[in-house]
């Protein structure tokens, strides 16, 4: 008899799925944009992040084998830096998420402006079409994680269209002088340093949701296979369709038009193919967003699950409904992702999109410098069995995953780290609730 779809294993699909799903988001349909006043430099920004997120990608798949426990980055921090640093690892890391997803909604608001301009001519309608879509992706997920991941699996095959379509056909087409070989003043102003680091805490953005497939509070069919083999695969194909599609977007479409575009990836298929294609582009990139928003949200609930549960985060988030949702959690989630839309909606839907994906990166590189660093501390114990005698490979690339998150903070800029540290250190006093109860010893 099979198990019922309450406690059925997630499996190696599911996993890949909600991987590639939250990574082939909002990041690659709307970055072009972002990324056009960079020129060249945009190039080497994606090769650097590709290398950086590699390395994370061994970083998280190794420690899912010697710390084999729901959370995530916070199951790792955890175990090897104790509570306090779980808990504000899982405080950064849920701070990203809701940021995130509010970047993703964005995301399919601009892609849904490409048949509505109006959504993205008039502030408050498209400020109203993002909340709707965040309440919708909400609901759907109040009705259960496996309702969510079919949901996934679908809109991860419809992602895809595009992206292949730019990656295996629109490469071949694009005009190099469309690529600015400099950085124009009047665009962007900055030295080659420093905008390779911008560009890298931008691209990064869309490597952000690899180390998905260890999160879920859900039994894993063989985990310590499935888990690792979906982190590397899907991060591996991503890499390959962002460079590709990223760069032939840029190659389609001159600059000045991309850097103001809404739906870069529909403007480039237009381009190529005709207005047809280019409408058809647009809709597979706005369910894209769609589906990537489902993924974040479905982290979002399960992250503070596996948390709460150990009594290392609000008691709020581990209430589930009767279909073993985490309701309260992810309606407070919402609530504060509905609440950063409002704060933005006066802006264009690029600026929003550039200031909310870097706000997120920055929240969500904390989790990623305190992993890099547990499995350093792993590698440094004699004792650890779960290295092998491959100790020093390891440590080599925990430390390159660790000065690559440190470097894209650099890249975030001022402002972000500001906001993100004022955000992080909003966590204190959280704590401190959470812990009154337990004894205390000088």
């Amino acid at each position: 008899m099979s198990s019922p779809p309450s406690t059925r294993p997630l499996g190696f699909w599911f996993l890949l799925a909600l991987v590639m799903g939250n990574m082939l988001g909002s990041g690659i349909f709307l970055l072009p944009a972002s990324l056009a006043p960079y020129g060249l430099h945009s190039l080497w920004g994606w090769g650097l992040s590709t290398l950086g997120a590699l390395a994370l990608a061994f970083t998280f798949s190794q420690l899912s084998r010697s710390i084999p426990l729901a959370g995530g980055p916070f199951a790792y921090t955890r175990s090897t830096f104790g509570d306090f640093a779980g808990f504000f690892i899982t405080w950064g890391y849920w701070i990203s998420l809701w940021v995130g997803s509010a970047a993703t909604a964005v995301a399919f608001t601009s892609y849904s402006s490409y048949f509505f301009p109006a959504l993205s001519a008039v502030p408050w309608q498209g400020a109203v079409y993002t909340v709707g879509a965040i309440w919708l992706v909400t609901v759907f997920n109040l009705q259960g994680l496996a309702s969510a991941g079919r949901f996934q699996m679908v809109s991860m095959v419809i992602k895809l269209l595009p992206l292949v379509l730019m990656a295996g056909v629109g490469i071949f087409f694009f005009d190099t002088p469309n690529i600015q070989p400099t950085l124009g003043p009047s665009i962007q102003p900055g030295t080659g340093w420093s905008a390779s680091s911008a560009v890298a805490a931008l691209t990064l953005w869309s490597f952000l949701g690899l180390e998905s497939a260890t999160v879920p509070e859900r039994r894993i069919k063989n985990a310590r296979r499935n888990i690792p083999r979906a982190t590397l695969i899907g991060t591996l194909v991503a890499s390959a369709l962002f460079i590709l599609s990223s760069t032939a977007v840029m190659g389609l479409v001159p600059t000045e038009t991309l850097a103001t575009s809404e739906a870069p990836f529909a403007e480039a298929t237009r381009i190529l193919l005709g207005e047809r294609a280019g409408s058809f582009v647009a809709f597979c990139a706005a369910i894209s967003c769609l589906g990537a928003l489902n993924g974040w949200v479905l982290i979002i609930g399960q992250l503070p699950l596996a948390t709460a549960k150990q009594k290392l985060f609000p008691a709020v988030f581990a209430h589930t409904n009767g279909k073993g949702a985490p309701d309260r959690g992810l309606i407070l989630s919402s609530a504060l992702i509905t609440a950063l839309i409002a704060m933005n909606y006066t802006q264009s839907l690029v600026k929003q999109f550039e200031f909310i994906v870097l706000l997120s990166t920055l929240a969500n590189l904390l989790p990623y410098l305190f992993s890099a660093s547990g499995l350093l501390w792993l590698s440094f114990r004699s004792e650890e069995k779960s290295l092998g005698s491959h100790r020093v490979r390891w440590a080599a690339i925990a430390a390159l995953a660790f000065i690559y998150s440190l470097w894209a903070v650099y890249g975030t800029g001022q402002e972000s780290v500001f906001l993100g540290f004022i955000l992080l250190m909003c966590g204190l006093p959280v704590y401190a609730w959470i812990t009154r109860d337990r004894s205390w010893s000088p």
